[in-house]
């Protein structure tokens, strides 16, 4: 009876070690996967590995000189990453959390320059364009002054551009568009200048409050379906932005504050 009872205890045992061998290499291999799905969030997060470039509030703009001699302008309420250590090393890699960034990219063919703004990747050895990629707007859009630029999204291609063609980016959807447009339309906030151009609500808001410093209140989503595309010149005054909205889509507004406007039907 002893050693029948010892060998249940040996054979109980080993199913133990082996279930614990298993559950080890289960979690072993969740975590490999993890790992490798999103390894570029670790790689941004970990302060180890990677370095905040820049950072601007909602009234700031900054221009930034690469290592390799790339200048980059950074949009308002941005937020830029890269590797310190690996930069410029055999490429130059950035990455756009949040915002929006106009580039004046140094030529070495050597060395490719990558872009990463949400899922879409671009590409370029010299060249200048203008990305947008913020989180609260729901198009990325990738815009060329000068120069060839490459796009890709996940593992497709989805475009090669060139001075003035853009490709407009759905990050719900997963569509995009290609299409010919201004690189200075683009880049008018370089100038402080309002120019939408198929701009939804939040696009709206935000460039409102970027130019103008005012935070815009619209009530009962009236204008949530709407798409706004308009130009003006650097010295626009908001009250005449507001009239032409008023005017166009059948609202109205009033001031709180100097810095909170609503709209409302």
């Amino acid at each position: 009876r002893v050693d029948r009872r010892q060998r249940q205890m040996c054979i109980r045992d080993r199913y133990a070690v082996v279930a614990a061998i298993l559950i080890i290499a289960i979690f072993s291999g969740i975590y490999t996967i993890d790992k490798f799905s999103n390894q570029k969030s670790n790689l941004l997060s970990n302060n180890n590995f990677s370095s905040l470039l820049c950072q601007t509030d909602s009234y700031e703009i900054k221009q930034i000189t690469l290592p390799d001699g790339t200048i980059l302008h950074a949009n308002r309420n941005s937020r830029i990453l890269y590797i310190g250590q690996e930069y410029n090393l055999s490429k130059r890699e950035i990455w756009i959390e949040d915002g929006e960034a106009f580039f004046e990219v140094a030529k070495n063919p050597e060395k490719p320059f990558i872009i990463h703004s949400g899922d879409m990747q671009t590409i370029v050895k010299g060249t200048s364009f203008n990305i947008k990629a913020y989180k609260g707007i729901r198009k990325n859009e990738v815009s060329v002054r000068s120069g060839k630029v490459e796009v890709i999204c996940g593992d497709k291609k989805i475009g090669t551009l060139v001075a003035n063609q853009q490709i407009t980016y759905d990050t719900q959807t997963g569509e995009y568009n290609e299409s010919s447009g201004n690189w200075q339309d683009a880049a008018a906030w370089m100038q402080n200048r309002l120019v939408l151009k198929q701009a939804d609500v939040d696009e709206l808001k935000l460039r409102l409050k970027q130019i103008y410093g005012i935070d815009v209140v619209i009530t009962g989503g009236i204008l949530n379906q709407n798409h706004f595309n308009a130009s003006y010149p650097r010295d626009a005054q908001i009250g005449n932005v507001l009239q032409n909205i008023s005017e166009v889509y059948d609202v109205k507004y009033k001031f709180e504050n100097p810095q909170r406007v609503i709209i409302y039907k």
